[in-house]
């Protein structure tokens, strides 16, 4: 297990000092084992200022080598941290990331299952119906028939009626099991 505060020095080094950015790929080049010297860094309180860096990262693994589950369910627990800091985009990121494995992709199921369930987050309800186009687009497979269902019967609680539709031309296409958008 690499030191935390190695890592940290890793990214510093990667550090753009012209544009203040962290080129997290060649960091992630740098280290020796990316996924799990990355979560050390979120799961660390006192390294809070590399959080963002250290999400950023495991994202970059997610689209390129994919995630075990368990790093993958760090980077939502992650994104939700985040997420009050940076905005609702971090999800999407996120979100887009994890669809791409089929280990991390059973996840967004959960996720969007949540969201629909979830009126305290704002635009939870969009955040469930890009996870599953997401999930539609790359592993349709991880999408459980309950969750087009469910996906439907928030549709109907949508008041933007654009959204509306397309949650529902989300949800038949979940029904009729076709797996491109």
């Amino acid at each position: 297990m690499t030191d935390v505060h190695y890592v940290i020095s890793v990214l510093r080094r990667h550090v753009d000092g012209s544009k203040g950015t962290v080129d997290i790929s060649d960091a992630v080049a740098h280290l020796s084992n990316p996924a799990e010297d990355l979560s050390q860094v979120l799961e660390e309180p006192t390294a809070m200022d590399w959080h963002h860096t250290a999400l950023e990262g495991l994202r970059l693994l997610a689209l390129r080598d994919g995630l075990t589950r368990a790093s993958g369910q760090l980077v939502l627990d992650a994104t939700r941290d985040i997420a009050l800091q940076f905005g609702i985009d971090e999800y999407y990121k996120s979100l887009e990331a994890l669809a791409f494995s089929p280990d991390t992709a059973p996840l967004l199921a959960v996720f969007a299952s949540q969201q629909l369930g979830n009126p305290t987050l704002r635009d939870a309800r969009w955040l469930a119906f890009f996870a599953i186009a997401a999930l539609l687009q790359r592993q349709p497979e991880a999408i459980p028939s309950e969750l087009a269902e469910q996906l439907e019967a928030a549709s109907l609680d949508e008041q933007n009626q654009t959204r509306q539709q397309e949650m529902m031309e989300i949800a038949e296409q979940c029904r009729s099991g076709a797996g491109q958008l």
